[in-house]
């Protein structure tokens, strides 16, 4: 909603409005899992669920914070309602199903959650507005045609359905723990220079102090069954909204990356629970930060050259002067810097294309 006040090429205020987005959607998850466990690993699981480098799309990207934002919402209005705040749950709950069409899977997966638990009126509190919410989409898009886009297909083949949840779940695994996901880590160590591993070492050092300067004993780490288990239908349960609608497969390189943000709650869980052994502790710690670090790097260095690009063809005075109408193409080390990196495409034509009519190949420092 901001671009509609806002103009696109004002990049502090987006970026100001960006990091609100996130640090409001960290407090929001680690308020959920404080639920489970201690303060120091809520505080860790939300950080590494929110930078989770299997979907950077939905920190870096500004209008992929969407998905970001229902997951916060939703676990924050789980959180109020088993503080009793039921009212203030609905608002949340509302919120977090109107943001995104991607809403109902963390919506069921947290009804499944109170239904594990007998708290079955809480449950409600949970389904019922992501029912409006989906009451309402059908409406929209079905019904009246407001909008011109639609998740809902005109038709369902029971094959096609088959055949596209089984390759959600082949390239599910390779995103998690396939040879992309390999890949996507080593290409993020490689991003680093000396400053984001100093910070990185930096930020590691200090979470091990503020864990050992706290009197709670941070080892102690209940692992929850019942919270692993509603992770994983959520999983599953968004594995079947995105073979049903055919729109999106689970990748790792790419601006699609956002919808693996599902899985990324159960593997942040589990990360934190597993580095409990005070041996791997740190070192786990700082392999994480590394990755992160590297992959905020990389995106900085998207944006500073696109930035650069978008300036030079500002001043470039054979482009002022250009008045044919042809389609022209600006090709330059930054597309073969992004294709290093497997960007997808979006970058490339959205940010460095400018539409006229007919063929046009120039070159652009």
């Amino acid at each position: 909603i901001f671009y509609y006040f806002v103009s696109i090429d004002n990049y502090i205020l987006i970026s100001l409005i960006k990091f609100f987005y996130t640090i409001l959607s960290f407090y929001m998850v680690s308020k959920f899992f404080s639920i489970f466990t201690n303060y120091y690993n809520s505080f860790l699981i939300s950080f590494l669920f929110i930078f989770w480098p299997t979907h950077d799309s939905t920190v870096y990207f500004f209008l992929a914070q969407y998905l970001m934002l229902t997951v916060a919402f939703q676990l924050y209005a789980y959180y109020l309602l088993t503080k009793n705040f039921f009212k203030t749950s609905i608002i949340f709950s509302l919120l977090g199903s109107f943001i995104s069409y991607g809403s109902t899977p963390i919506a069921l997966g947290l009804f499944a959650l109170f239904i594990f638990n007998n708290s079955f009126k809480k449950s409600l509190y949970i389904i019922i507005p992501n029912i409006i919410y989906i009451i309402y989409y059908i409406f929209i898009s079905k019904i009246f045609l407001i909008s011109s886009i639609s998740r809902i297909p005109n038709s369902f083949d029971f094959l096609s359905l088959i055949k596209n949840y089984i390759l959600q779940i082949v390239t599910l695994l390779d995103v998690n723990i396939g040879i992309s996901f390999l890949i996507k880590l080593f290409n993020s160590i490689l991003e680093n220079n000396l400053f984001t591993l100093t910070i990185s070492i930096a930020t590691s050092i200090l979470l091990i102090f503020i864990k050992k300067r706290n009197s709670l004993n941070f080892n102690k780490f209940q692992f929850d069954s019942k919270l692993s288990i509603a992770f994983i239908l959520i999983i599953f349960i968004s594995l079947f909204m995105f073979a049903t609608t055919g729109g999106y497969y689970q990748v790792i390189f790419n601006l699609g990356n956002r919808v693996s943000i599902y899985s990324s709650l159960l593997f942040s869980y589990l990360f934190v629970y597993i580095i409990q052994n005070k041996k791997i502790n740190f070192f786990a710690i700082l392999f994480a930060m590394i990755i992160i670090f590297g992959i905020s790097n990389h995106w900085k260095n998207i944006q500073f050259n696109q930035n650069n690009i978008i300036k030079n063809i500002s001043l470039n005075q054979k482009l002022k002067n250009y008045s044919n109408n042809n389609i022209l193409f600006i090709t330059s080390e930054f597309a073969r810097y992004c294709m290093s990196f497997r960007l997808s495409n979006f970058l490339l034509t959205s940010s460095l294309s400018i539409s006229f009519k007919g063929t046009l190949i120039l070159k652009s420092v």
